[in-house]
C-alpha cells in the first residue's frame, strides 16, 4: 500500500514540476536575462560538482552547496532553463550513484519544480539579472524571500515523500529537518546571492567566489561531523554498549512518557522484566567472552520476536532485560511472556558450544500495579524473582510478593553481616553403619543464629546466598570450620580417628576452576587428613556441565578426598556419565525413603539404586530415616549407612563429644536379637528406641 502511495506521490511531483516549467516558459519576462552559453555550462558543471559533495546532517537531511548554483540559475537564467540545468545536474548525479529510477525521477522533478518556482518568484519581486544590482537595500530582503521559498518548497516536498513512504508524521519530519538543516541552508543561500551579485556586477571576480563556497562546504562537513558525534555520545549514554539496546535510563524515559500517554487516554501498558536463569553458569564455566555472546544473541532474539516499533526492549543490567509494551493488557503481556520464554528457551549457539539457559519473566502493569516508572520497574523485578523461585517461568506481580521481597532483601543484607559478625554455625548429623551400628561419618550442616529472628532455617537463606553469590564465601567458611572441628575430634578422641567428615559443595563452588586449589589450601591450613574428608555434590549439580565437573572431581579425587553424589534419584543422571564420576557413595534422597512400606515402587527404586551402586563398587547412604520400619526395610535391601532423625538430629559439636568419647554405638540390636538403641538429642541425652530384628 505504501509503495503505491509513494509511486503516486512521485507522479504528482513530476506533473507539478512539468506544469511549473511550462508556466515559467510562457510567463512574460520583465527584463532580458544576462546569460551566455559559457555561463550555462559553468552553472551545469557547478551543479554536478556540488551534488557529489552533499553532507548528511544529524537529523538525516542532506545539505550541499548545490543550493548556490540553483539560486544563481533562478536569478540569472530564464525559469525553464534554470530548472533544466538544475534537473540535469541531479539526473547525472543519480545515474552515477545508480539510484533507482523512481528516486532519480523524484529528485529531478523536485529540484526542477523548486528552482522554477524560485525563478518565478525572483521575477515577480524584481531581483533577476541587473535588477539584483540596481535594487536598493530592500533587494537583499526580496532575495531572502526567494531563498526562503526555495528552502520551504524543497523541504515540504521531501517531507511529503517521507511521510507517504514511512508513515512518519509530516510536521514531525519537517521540524526535524528544520532543526538540522535550516541554519546551513540559509548560510549557503546567502552565498548563492553573493555569487549572483558578483556574476552580474563583476564577472571577472567569479573565481574568487570559490573561496566562500569551499568554506561553506567545509563548514557543513564540520557541523555534520560535530552533530554526528553529539548523536553518538547521546546514543552511547542511552544505550547498552554490548547489545546496543536501550539502557535503564532510556527505558525509564520512555516508560514515563508511555504512562503519561496511557493516563491521558485511560489506557494500559505492561512492563516485563526478565533474566537468564543460568547466565552466571555460562560466565563461570566458559568465560566472560561467551557470556557476552549469550547476551548479544538474547538481545537479537528479543528484537526479532518484538518487531513492533512502539515496543522498547532494554538491557537494564547484567543478564536482565526489560520489555515495555504500550497499550498492552495483562492478558496480552502474559501471552507475550510465554512467547519470549519459548524464544529464550531454545539453545544458544556460542561458537563451538551449544548452551541452554532459560529465563524468568516478571510482569507489572499500569495502572494495576503502579503509576510511576520506579514503582513499575521495582514490582516487575519482584515478580521476576517470584517466577525464578517458583520455577514457573513467569509471574504477575501481587501485593503479597512485595512484602516477601522486602523481607528477602533484609535477609540478604543481614546474611552479609552474619558472615562478618560470626553468626553462622555448624551442626553435625551422624551417619551410622547398618553393619556395626556405629557412627561412621558426620555431615556438617549450616545454621544461622540470627540476633533477632533466632535460628533461621537453611531453606530460607541458602537460596539467597546462591542468588547473591555469597554462597562461595560461605562454602569456604563451612569447609574450613568442618575440617578444623574434625581435626579437634581426631586429636581428642583417638578411638574415633577414622570418622569421616562430610561437607556439601554448592553448584557455584563446583563451577569454580579454583575449587581444587582452595580445598588444598584448607587442608594445609587445618591439618586435615584428605582421606577423612568427603565432599558431597547433588546429582543435578553433577550433571550440569558434566564434562567440566568430571575434570574438577578427578582433581579432588587425586588429592585423596572422598566424593559422594547427594540426593541421588531426584535428577536426570546418565549412567554413562555416572560411571565416569570418581565418587564412592550414592546418597538416596529422603523422598524415596519416606515411601518405604507405603509405596511399593519406592522400595523397588531403592533396591535398584542399591544394587546398581554395589555392582559398580559404590556404597549407599539412605537420607531422612525417621522410623524403625524404614530402617528395617533398608537393612533388608542392603543399604550401607543411614542418616536421619531416627539416629540423631543435627546437633552442635559439643553434643557429639560424649558420643565420640565413649564410642557408644548409635544403633544396637543389628543382629537377630532385639535390643534397645539410643538416639542422640540436642542436649546430648539418649532416648530408648527398639529396633526390629533383620529378617532371616
Amino acid at each position: 500500500m505504501r509503495a503505491r502511495l509513494t509511486y503516486l506521490y512521485v507522479c504528482l511531483t513530476t506533473a507539478a514540476a512539468i506544469s511549473l516549467v511550462a508556466i515559467a516558459a510562457v510567463a512574460p519576462q520583465q527584463e532580458p536575462r544576462e546569460w551566455t552559453v559559457w555561463g550555462i555550462a559553468l552553472l551545469l558543471a557547478a551543479c554536478i560538482a556540488s551534488e557529489t559533495r552533499s553532507v548528511k546532517m544529524p537529523g538525516g537531511t542532506e545539505v550541499s552547496v548545490a543550493t548556490i548554483p540553483h539560486l544563481v540559475g533562478a536569478i540569472l537564467l530564464p525559469a525553464p532553463l534554470a530548472a533544466v540545468v538544475a534537473g540535469i545536474g541531479i539526473l547525472l548525479d543519480g545515474l552515477s550513484k545508480r539510484q533507482s529510477a523512481t528516486k532519480v525521477v523524484f529528485n529531478c522533478a523536485n529540484t526542477a519544480a523548486t528552482v522554477a518556482l524560485a525563478a518565478l518568484v525572483a521575477q515577480v519581486l524584481g531581483v533577476t539579472g541587473h535588477g539584483l544590482v540596481t535594487s536598493e537595500w530592500d533587494g537583499a530582503l526580496r532575495f531572502f524571500v526567494v531563498a526562503l521559498i526555495y528552502y520551504v518548497v524543497n523541504n515540504l516536498v521531501l517531507a511529503g515523500v517521507l511521510t507517504v513512504s514511512t508513515g512518519e508524521h509530516l510536521w514531525r519530519t519537517l521540524l526535524s529537518n528544520a532543526r538540522s538543516s535550516a541554519p546551513p541552508e540559509v548560510a549557503v543561500a546567502i552565498i548563492g546571492g553573493l555569487v549572483a551579485f558578483m556574476w552580474v556586477s563583476h564577472p571577472f571576480w567569479l573565481p574568487a567566489v570559490a573561496v566562500p563556497a569551499i568554506i561553506a562546504q567545509a563548514t557543513l562537513e564540520y557541523v555534520a561531523a560535530s552533530g554526528l558525534r553529539a548523536q553518538q555520545l547521546e546514543h552511547q549514554a542511552l544505550h547498552d554498549l554490548l547489545t546496543d539496546l536501550p539502557n535503564r535510563g532510556l527505558l525509564q524515559r520512555r516508560l514515563a512518557q508511555a504512562i503519561v500517554d496511557a493516563g491521558r487516554e485511560n489506557g494500559h501498558l505492561a512492563l516485563l522484566m526478565m533474566d537468564l536463569d543460568r547466565f552466571k553458569d555460562v560466565n563461570d564455566t566458559f568465560g566472560h567472552h561467551y557470556g557476552d555472546l549469550l547476551l548479544q544473541e538474547a538481545g537479537r532474539r528479543l528484537t526479532s520476536a518484538l518487531p513492533d516499533a512502539s515496543t522498547t526492549i532494554a538491557r537494564v543490567g547484567g543478564d536482565e532485560f526489560a520489555v515495555l509494551l504500550p497499550e498492552a493488557t495483562l492478558e496480552e503481556a502474559d501471552a507475550m511472556a510465554r512467547q519470549l520464554l519459548v524464544v529464550l528457551g531454545e539453545p544458544f549457539a556460542l561458537e563451538q558450544y551449544d548452551v541452554s539457559v532459560g529465563a524468568s519473566v516478571g510482569i507489572a502493569a499500569y495502572p494495576d500495579h503502579g503509576a510511576d516508572p520506579g514503582t513499575l520497574l521495582r514490582r516487575a523485578d519482584v515478580a521476576m524473582y517470584v517466577a525464578k523461585r517458583s520455577g514457573l517461568g513467569h509471574a504477575v506481580y501481587a501485593m503479597e510478593q512485595d512484602e516477601h521481597s522486602r523481607d528477602r532483601l533484609e535477609l540478604a543484607a543481614d546474611l552479609k553481616r552474619a558472615i562478618e559478625h560470626g553468626e553462622l554455625r555448624l551442626h553435625y548429623q551422624p551417619l551410622v553403619s547398618l553393619k556395626t551400628g556405629r557412627l561412621e561419618e558426620v555431615e556438617a550442616l549450616l545454621r544461622w543464629q540470627h540476633p533477632k529472628r533466632g535460628l533461621v532455617p537453611p531453606g530460607h537463606f541458602i537460596p539467597i546466598a546462591e542468588e547473591t553469590g555469597m554462597i562461595v564465601q560461605i562454602g569456604r567458611w563451612v569447609l574450613e570450620e568442618a575440617c578444623r572441628q574434625a581435626v579437634i575430634w581426631r586429636e581428642r578422641y583417638p578411638a574415633e580417628r577414622s570418622v569421616v567428615m562430610s561437607v556439601n559443595i554448592s553448584a557455584k563452588q563446583v563451577q569454580q576452576t579454583a575449587l581444587p586449589a582452595e580445598v588444598k589450601e584448607v587442608l594445609r591450613a587445618t591439618g586435615m587428613d584428605p582421606r577423612l574428608l568427603k565432599l558431597e555434590i547433588t546429582e543435578s549439580v553433577a550433571m550440569e556441565n558434566a564434562e567440566v565437573n568430571i575434570a574438577t572431581l578427578w582433581l579432588l579425587k587425586g588429592m585423596g578426598i572422598r566424593l559422594a553424589i547427594d540426593d541421588f534419584g531426584t535428577g536426570y543422571s546418565s549412567l554413562g556419565y555416572l560411571k565416569r564420576f570418581p565418587v564412592e557413595t550414592l546418597k538416596i534422597d529422603k523422598v524415596f525413603v519416606d515411601g518405604l512400606g507405603v509405596h511399593p515402587e519406592d522400595s523397588a527404586l531403592i533396591a535398584a539404586i542399591i544394587a546398581f551402586a554395589h555392582a559398580v563398587g559404590l556404597s549407599t547412604t539412605a537420607e531422612g530415616v525417621e522410623e524403625a520400619g524404614q530402617l528395617a526395610h533398608l537393612r533388608e535391601l542392603g543399604a550401607d549407612r543411614v542418616q536421619g532423625y531416627f539416629c540423631s538430629k543435627p546437633v552442635p559439636a559439643e553434643a557429639l563429644d560424649e558420643l565420640l568419647r565413649t564410642a557408644t554405638p548409635l544403633l544396637e540390636g543389628l543382629d537377630s536379637r532385639l535390643k534397645p538403641v539410643g538416639q542422640l538429642r540436642n542436649d546430648g541425652a539418649r532416648l530408648p528406641i527398639a529396633l526390629p530384628p533383620r529378617a532371616a
